[in-house]
């Protein structure tokens, strides 16, 4: 293992300029032979370079070691900006770093920011290696243990707390579990549950939105199986596709879906001012039992005369929603 490169104090550097200037004759080599008699192990050319430097050498002050600006350039020079600039945004974007890709990006910038005659004359290995990395993210305050967080809010300030919501949804069996209803109950959250087959009346996205949305997708399903991205198995089959390509159709189609669908599907489950608007009315079994017991139920409201067992025999006829409480 080659010997370590040790640095020199200033003092000592001003010496040996002293000597070329005067008994060296201005020749800096001639004092590797002077000072190695003198117990110096200093090559020639270490020499040659203070008498370069001679001018800022003698301007320095005290015991130090080092010139202002001296020191080994950084091996990517400008390159470590745009490196920075890469991390960041990759992480803005919720995107993995890992020192692997730093390294990766780290050799890339390195080649295509020399030009070809620069590697001839100037033969560089940089390996960006584990020690570089750590270095340079500490130098750039760089951390992988977290994510680039731009503002940290409180619970308070990112959710909003009250009592009585509900929760309303369809009768999946893992919406209506025991574990389920006793969390909605501490939480005091009332549940609502759609019995099936009302779902596509009563829910926005089984009224129009779903429609739009899975019009789109097939669309882009269509495109891929008709492009050079599909791979097969040994059998002849296609594969299915990755989950980074099914994520992009979902997210480009419902940018496709139009705003206007979405508002006249929750208008339609309940939302519109007119309840003979609403998608359930039109109900070809419910509908009529619908409308009347909404009227009665509206009407109970305003006149407390009316009997509440007619109302409530009413309601109960038209099996709308199982209400869990």
């Amino acid at each position: 293992m080659p010997a370590r490169r040790k640095s020199v104090e200033l003092s000592i550097k001003r010496q040996a300029i002293e000597w070329i200037a005067s008994e060296g004759g201005g020749v800096p080599s001639r004092a590797e032979a002077h000072f190695r008699a003198l117990g110096w192990r200093i090559s020639a050319a270490a020499f040659r370079q203070w008498w370069h430097n001679r001018d800022q050498i003698l301007a320095g002050q005290g015991n130090r070691r080092r010139l202002d600006d001296g020191g080994r350039r950084p091996v990517l020079g400008e390159a470590e900006d745009v490196l920075v600039d890469l991390i960041y945004n990759r992480r803005l974007l919720k995107e993995k770093v890992t020192r692997e890709w730093i390294a990766a990006q780290a050799r890339q910038l390195f080649h295509t920011s020399r030009t070809e005659e620069e590697h001839e004359e100037h033969p560089i290995r940089f390996a960006a290696s584990d020690p570089w990395i750590t270095a340079f993210m500490q130098q750039n305050g760089l951390s992988l243990r977290r994510r680039t967080n731009l503002t940290t809010l409180t619970d308070d300030e990112l959710v909003t707390q009250t009592t009585g919501q509900w929760v309303i949804w369809d009768s999946m069996r893992a919406h209506i579990a025991k574990s389920v209803k006793q969390r909605c109950a501490e939480k005091q959250i009332k549940m609502a549950v759609i019995p099936g087959g009302l779902t596509p009346y009563l829910q926005a996205g089984d009224v129009g939105i779903f429609k739009s949305f899975k019009d789109k997708m097939s669309v882009l399903i269509d495109e891929w199986k008709r492009s050079d991205q599909v791979t097969y198995t040994r059998g002849g089959n296609p594969r299915p596709p990755t989950i980074e390509t099914v994520a992009s159709w979902v997210a480009s189609a419902w940018r496709q879906v139009p705003e206007d669908f979405v508002k006249k599907s929750v208008g339609k489950c309940g939302f519109l001012d007119d309840p003979s608007d609403w998608h359930i009315s039109k109900h070809d079994v419910y509908g009529a039992k619908f409308r009347t017991a909404w009227e009665l139920n509206g009407n109970a409201n305003v006149n407390s005369d009316l009997d509440e067992d007619t109302c409530n025999e009413l309601l109960d006829a038209f099996d709308e929603v199982w209400i869990e409480e």
